[in-house]
């Protein structure tokens, strides 16, 4: 008995430590990115940027009900460009 906990307690162990060595081991991109890139964007966390966007004068902009064909218009431009 005590060995199945034993084994039930380093199973645990191991599942919480797991993301933790992916992360670890993942490159950063300033090694994955070519010299070259011009912009790069990363969004560790896309709801709480969505929510300062939604909050800026361009997000209640982009939001207000006025805008809607104008917004409309231009996504449907860019999905005509192939993009």
């Amino acid at each position: 008995m005590n060995v199945r906990k034993t084994i039930g307690w380093m199973m645990i162990a191991a599942a919480l430590w797991a993301p933790h060595a992916v992360a670890a081991a993942t490159p950063g991109s300033e090694t994955v990115l070519p010299a070259t890139t011009k912009l790069w964007l990363s969004l560790p966390d896309i709801d709480a940027s969505r929510a300062a966007f939604d909050a800026s004068q361009i997000g209640k902009l982009a939001n207000d009900p006025k805008m809607e064909k104008f917004i409309d218009e231009l996504i449907d431009d860019r999905e005509g460009q192939g993009r």
